[in-house]
C-alpha cells in the first residue's frame, strides 16, 4: 500500500500542521508533496524527511491560492500517480484542485485532513471568496473522499455547519509523553538564562506570533492578572505580530516580567515547557493544539479559550482553566489563579492532564486508527468500483 500525502508549506514555521502530516507518514509507506513558496524554502529546511517541494508562484495565484505552475509539479507527478492513496491535507488552496485532478484521471481515493479549516473562525475573514469556493468545489470534494478525518469531537463538531457527511471520523493526533527527570535540569538552565528566580512561577505561552493566536491579549490579561513573582514567556517565531510589538504593549502596560524568547525547536522547546508551571492558549482557532498536548504531557496545568478544541475533553479533569469566552477579564482571572496556587497544587493538576495525554495520545493507538482509515478507504474504493 502506498500512500502520498499533500499539503502545504511543509517547513518548521508552519506550526502543527506539519507536525501532524509528519506523524501521518511515518504510519504507512509514504511520499509527502508539499507546495511551499520560495521565500521558504531559501529560510528553512524541510520538516519532513525527503519531502518533494512544488514551489508556488510569486504571483498573485500564489500568493492567495498556493498556485504552482504545470513545469514546477512535473517533479511530483511520479510519486502522485502511482499511489493506491492520496491524503489531502488542508483545504481552499489549489492543491485541493490538483488532488481532485488526479484522483481522477488515475481513478485513486482519497482522504481529506482539513486541519481546522472548515471552523467557522475561519469562514469569518475573505468569507464571501472562500464560502463560494467551498460550496463550488470544496462540498463535492468532500463528500466524494474516502474518509474525512478530524482532530477531536469538537473539531467534527464545528464543521458540521458547513459539511456532515457520513465518511467522517475522528483520530487524535499524538504526542510522546516528556521525560519529567529532566524538569529540575530545564528549570535551572532556562531561568536561569532568562534570570528568573527558581521560586518565582512561569506561564508559558508557545506558538507563532500571529493574531488569531491572540500574543497582545495574552500579554494585556496578563497586565490585568497583576500578578507577582509570576513571568509570561512568549515562545515562537514572528509572523502577523513582531517581538517588539508584544515588547513595546508590555512597557506600556506597565509589565516587567514578559520575556520574548522567539522560535524554538526540539529539546530546546521541551527544556521551555518543562521549565514552566503552566501553559496558556487564548487562541481563536486550534482543531487540536499540539503545544496544548504537548504542555499535558509535560505536565502542566492548561489555561485554555473556547477555541481550543481539546478543551472539551479536559473540562471534567481539573488539569487547568477551560475559559467560558474570550473575554481578557475571564483569563485574567484565571491567570491571578494559578499564580495563587502552589506549586505542589499546580503539579497535581498538572499530572492530570499527563495522564490523560498518556493515555489517549499514544503514537500507537493513532497509528493504528490512520492504518484502518487508509485501509478502509481503498478496499471501499475498491468495493465500489465492482
Amino acid at each position: 500500500m502506498k500512500v502520498v500525502h499533500v499539503g502545504l508549506d511543509l517547513v518548521p514555521s508552519s506550526g502543527g500542521s506539519v507536525v501532524s502530516i509528519r506523524d501521518f507518514s511515518r504510519v504507512t509507506n509514504s511520499d509527502v508533496i508539499s507546495f511551499t513558496q520560495t521565500a521558504k524554502l531559501k529560510k528553512e529546511v524541510s520538516f519532513i524527511q525527503d519531502t518533494i517541494h512544488i514551489e508556488t508562484s510569486s504571483g498573485f495565484l500564489g500568493r492567495h491560492f498556493a498556485w504552482a505552475p504545470e513545469y514546477n509539479r512535473r517533479v511530483a507527478m511520479e510519486a502522485i500517480s502511482n499511489a493506491d492513496l492520496i491524503v489531502c491535507h488542508i483545504l481552499l488552496r489549489y492543491h485541493v484542485h490538483w488532488v481532485s485532478a488526479i484522483a481522477k484521471q488515475r481513478n485513486i481515493p482519497y482522504c481529506v485532513v482539513p486541519h481546522g479549516c472548515l471552523d467557522p473562525y475561519v469562514f469569518s475573514y475573505r468569507s464571501f471568496v472562500k464560502k463560494v469556493w467551498f460550496y463550488l468545489f470544496g462540498r463535492p470534494f468532500l463528500k466524494n473522499a474516502a474518509s474525512v478525518i478530524y482532530a477531536t469531537e469538537k473539531e467534527k463538531l464545528k464543521s458540521d455547519r458547513y459539511y456532515d457527511g457520513n465518511n467522517t471520523r475522528v483520530i487524535y493526533w499524538p504526542v510522546e509523553g516528556l521525560d519529567l527527570s529532566r524538569r529540575d535540569h530545564a528549570r535551572e538552565t532556562i531561568r536561569r538564562k532568562h534570570s528568573i528566580a527558581s521560586d518565582d512561577k512561569v506561564l508559558i505561552y508557545l506558538g507563532r506570533l500571529h493574531s488569531s493566536k491572540r500574543p497582545v491579549q495574552t500579554i494585556t490579561s496578563f497586565a490585568q492578572a497583576n500578578v507577582f513573582k509570576t513571568h509570561l514567556l512568549l515562545v515562537g517565531p514572528e509572523e502577523t505580530i513582531t517581538k517588539q510589538e508584544c515588547l513595546g504593549l508590555a512597557e506600556k502596560l506597565g509589565v516587567a516580567n514578559v520575556h520574548l524568547v522567539g522560535p524554538v525547536y526540539g529539546k530546546e522547546k521541551d527544556d521551555y515547557l518543562l521549565a514552566s508551571d503552566a501553559y496558556i492558549s487564548l487562541s481563536l482557532k486550534e482543531n487540536f493544539g499540539y503545544t496544548t498536548a504537548e504542555a499535558l504531557s509535560a505536565g502542566l496545568p492548561v489555561i485554555l479559550s473556547p477555541g481550543n478544541d481539546l478543551a472539551d475533553e479536559l473540562i471534567s479533569l481539573d488539569c487547568g482553566w477551560m475559559l467560558k469566552d474570550n473575554q481578557l477579564e475571564t483569563a485574567a482571572s484565571a491567570i491571578s489563579e494559578f499564580s495563587a496556587l502552589s506549586t505542589v497544587q499546580l503539579q497535581k493538576m498538572g499530572m492530570r492532564g499527563r495522564s490523560w495525554a498518556l493515555a489517549n495520545l499514544e503514537f500507537e493507538k493513532f497509528a493504528e486508527q490512520v492504518r484502518k482509515a487508509a485501509t478502509d478507504s481503498i478496499e471501499q474504493f475498491k468495493n465500489a468500483e465492482m
